[in-house]
């Protein structure tokens, strides 16, 4: 059993209402991202007069990360890590080896424990796709 909170609130400025999806990212590091059949997971959006202005979203290791969500079955781009907190696991919230690409290439954790090298460097094998 999982719970939604769903909320719209106008704001006058953007400024008021980037500092709301900030405040939300920062409490998002309590959600979980589910699995099963039907994977899910937690986001925000701050929507413009011209469209989106920014989003988070959790990815598939849980990590709160900038940006559009990116779908369970594909590997995401990997972004350097500011710490241990937003470091790569070895297995991705749905028990599956953690697999990012970058520089065109794809990659898997191999590390044997939380990553926050780049791939190419330490920690990661390539995988023949």
């Amino acid at each position: 059993m999982s719970f939604r909170f769903l909320a719209v609130i106008e704001f006058d400025d953007e400024a008021q209402a980037l500092d709301m999806l900030a405040q939300a990212s920062a409490r998002a590091t309590l959600s979980q991202v589910v699995g099963g059949d039907n994977p899910r997971t937690s986001y925000a959006r701050v929507d413009g007069p011209d469209g989106l202005v920014s989003m988070w979203h959790k990815d598939i290791f849980g990590i709160v990360r900038q940006g559009e969500w990116v779908a369970f079955s594909e590997a995401p781009e990997w972004i350097q890590p500011t710490g241990a907190h937003d470091s790569y696991p070895v297995l991705d919230a749905l028990g599956n080896p953690t697999r990012v690409t970058h520089a065109g290439k794809l990659w898997k954790n191999t590390s044997g424990a939380v990553n926050s090298w780049e791939p190419g460097v330490f920690g990661w094998t390539e995988v023949a796709e």
